[in-house]
């Protein structure tokens, strides 16, 4: 019986961050059990009731995964993008994100699989643009990044490489954005320390731009 309020407790403390803006963006703070395929049905934020959109989509090293969505969804939000910021809050980001979970609120089972985009303000518009595998270059320079949470068994980390976005959508009047994506990244096994790769992800993304940001 002590189990759950420890439950309700690490719930709440999820929802609360998916709310907030960081200067950090957060990996793992969205999580989802259901990705058996398909579309859903969200608000978009316009007033005009539901639209259905496919969220994300995506091959990870063979395999599929369908209807890859935001963790909120589950306890009640429809809000399906989050901006995160940089640099104290002088750099934007948006934030979409994919999940396949087996169990709501749990993050590390084996076969669990989890994508995160960061797209730069500046980006927010139709185009291709490279993926890094961190908010800046080398050059110090704040870029569009990717990254990739693969958790099988041993294996739970994982160094992500490059690879290109292509948005081919970006409406603030129908609040949407679409477009495609293609990735490489290894894994890395924590025992062993053996890297496995490059291994790709490639995919395809709707999502409603029904954050509070695009009001």
């Amino acid at each position: 019986m002590k189990k759950i309020p420890i439950l309700l407790l690490f719930v709440t403390t999820l929802l609360i961050g998916f709310n907030s803006c960081e200067t950090e963006p957060l990996e793992g703070d969205f999580e989802i059990a259901d990705t058996t395929g398909g579309d859903d049905t969200t608000d978009d934020g316009d007033g005009d009731g539901s639209t259905t959109y496919e969220f994300m989509n995506a091959i990870i090293d063979g395999a599929i995964y369908n209807n890859m969505k935001p963790f909120v969804f589950n306890f009640g939000s429809d809000t399906a993008v989050l901006i995160v910021t940089h640099d104290e809050g002088e750099t934007y980001y948006l934030k979409i994100q994919g999940g396949f979970y087996l169990d709501v609120g749990l993050l590390g089972e084996p076969g669990e699989r989890e994508i995160n985009i960061f797209i730069l303000e500046d980006h927010w518009a139709e185009g291709t643009y490279v993926l890094d595998n961190s908010s800046t270059n080398i050059d110090g320079e704040n870029v569009d990044y990717l990254t990739v949470i693969y958790f099988d068994g041993t294996t739970d980390s994982t160094y992500n490489l490059s690879g290109t976005l292509t948005i081919t959508e970006f409406n603030i009047v129908d609040k949407v954005i679409r477009g495609t994506f293609d990735y490489t990244f290894n894994r890395v096994e924590d025992v062993t320390g053996n890297v496995n790769g490059p291994l790709e992800v490639t995919g395809d993304f709707e999502y409603p731009l029904n954050a509070s940001y695009f009001d």
